[in-house]
C-alpha cells in the first residue's frame, strides 16, 4: 500500500474486514460472515463488540461495495486507514477519532459454525431385489442447508 493511497475508496487486496454488528444487527452481520467464509478464515470480537473477519488468502476488494471496513496488510500488521503506523501482529484503526491499536493475538475468537443449525436432509435409498445391484436413491432438496439463528439473549 502506498502512504497516500486511500482504503475507503478503490479496490485493494484485503486481508480482512471489520463489521460492526451493533450498526446493522447481529443476524446481517452473520450473514455477511457466513458469505465470505472460506477454510482457514478467523473472526475475532474487537473491543466495542465488531468482528474482525480475516480471510484464509488476501482478496480483492472494491471498498465501496464492501460489506464492512477493509483491512489491509502492511508491515505483517493490519490498517484500515492510510498513514497509520503498525507494530507486526497487530491491527491498527480510527475509533471515535483517536487511534486505536490492537494485538490480533488477543482477540477473542469467535467460532460462526455455532450460528448454523442444519435442517434434516431427505435421504431415501431403495435396494432392488437382485443380490448384487444396488440402487441409491437421493432426493434434490433445493431448501437452504443452513439457517442462521437470530442473537442470543443474555
Amino acid at each position: 500500500m502506498k502512504p497516500i493511497e486511500l482504503i475507503h475508496r478503490g479496490r485493494h487486496l484485503g486481508a480482512g474486514i471489520i463489521i460492526n454488528s451493533q450498526v446493522i444487527g447481529v443476524t446481517e452481520a452473520r450473514y455477511r460472515v457466513l458469505e465470505r467464509w472460506t477454510t482457514g478464515s478467523t473472526l475475532h470480537l474487537l473491543p466495542d463488540d465488531s468482528w474482525l473477519l480475516l480471510f484464509a488468502e488476501p482478496r480483492e476488494i472494491t471498498a465501496e461495495t464492501s460489506p464492512g471496513t477493509v483491512a489491509v496488510a502492511t508491515n505483517n500488521g493490519l490498517v484500515t486507514a492510510p498513514g497509520l503506523d503498525v507494530n507486526p501482529g497487530n491491527l491498527v484503526r480510527w475509533v471515535h477519532g483517536a487511534e486505536q491499536s490492537l494485538a490480533i493475538e488477543s482477540l477473542t475468537t469467535i467460532d460462526p459454525s455455532e450460528w448454523i443449525e442444519p435442517e434434516i436432509q431427505t435421504i431415501r435409498l431403495d435396494t432392488w431385489e437382485a443380490p448384487v445391484a444396488i440402487r441409491t436413491v437421493i432426493e434434490a432438496d433445493r431448501t437452504p442447508r443452513f439457517q442462521i439463528s437470530g442473537p442470543q439473549q443474555r
